[in-house]
């Protein structure tokens, strides 16, 4: 599967890549940086700890990923 942890100033591009990925019946996790700014400024502890939390994004969730991710 493909871990996406975009900015979250990347939300657009983000849910591209996903509906991009579960065209090609690719298993996406979303992952969520909450507050950070982007990844790089996250410790190694602090980004395991995000992805340990991802979600498993699939084509029935993905049309409500995309009403919470645009409110």
């Amino acid at each position: 599967g493909v871990y996406v942890a975009l900015d979250p100033d990347a939300t657009k591009k983000e849910l591209e890549i996903i509906q991009t990925l579960l065209s090609f019946d690719i298993e996406v996790w979303k992952v969520d940086i909450g507050d950070n700014e982007d990844v790089g400024s996250m410790s190694k502890d602090q980004f395991q700890k995000c992805l340990e939390n991802a979600t498993l994004i699939t084509p029935d969730n993905y049309l409500l990923l995309t009403l919470t991710m645009s409110l």
